[in-house]
């Protein structure tokens, strides 16, 4: 079992996983910038093209944060893994010791395979590419954290109470139009300068 302080550090990932994951199928859904359906490309398709490769990055980012959500929520109380397991890992059932942890899937089976072929391997079984219902993914994000919200030990429950609440926030913007602008505490670079890498 983490430490008090690993786990309270740890919803600080959670926070981030969270909004990374309800914001961009927002985003991908108002500034659409590929062909519909994700459908095959020509040859040098991404080369020079700023703007594919933009979505593409968001797109497959959005995938990530899914399937790593899922890892965090699926396991339940007891059935944490002690294989592989690194004393590091974080899992929604260290925050509910009271009540315990039933599990929740943000992907199912075939949807963790797929986004494992498609971006974690160097496979022939990456093409042809799938689409994504990146909003359905979200959605069980949204409904696992609910659940743990409802079953964590009493200390957690702000914490995990103020993620939802952004959450919730995030999806009343699902209707507005997406529109990119710099944090207030950015700056533009000079002219002629580019940002850093």
């Amino acid at each position: 079992m983490a430490r008090r302080d690993t786990l309270d550090e740890s919803l600080r990932h959670l926070d981030y996983e969270m909004a990374m994951m309800v914001a961009t199928p927002r985003m991908l859904a108002q500034y659409q910038l590929t062909p519909a359906n994700n459908t095959v490309r020509a040859d040098g398709y991404y080369w020079a093209n700023d703007r594919a490769v933009a979505y593409l990055a968001a797109m497959e980012s959005a995938l990530v944060h899914a399937r790593l959500l899922n890892d965090f929520f699926k396991y339940g109380t007891g059935d944490l893994p002690t294989s592989g397991f690194k004393a590091s890992d974080r899992y929604a059932a260290e925050y509910c010791t009271t009540k315990g942890w039933s599990g929740s899937v943000v992907l199912t089976k075939s949807e963790h395979t797929i986004v494992d072929k498609q971006l974690s391997h160097f496979t022939t079984e990456r093409s042809p590419r799938r689409t994504h219902d990146l909003g359905r993914f979200a959605q069980r994000a949204v409904d696992a954290l609910i659940k743990l919200t409802s079953r964590a030990n009493a200390e957690w429950q702000d914490p995990l109470l103020s993620i939802l609440a952004r959450c919730e926030a995030e999806s009343k913007r699902s209707l507005e139009v997406w529109t990119p602008a710099l944090s207030q505490h950015s700056a533009r670079p000079a002219p002629g300068r580019r940002w850093p890498c």
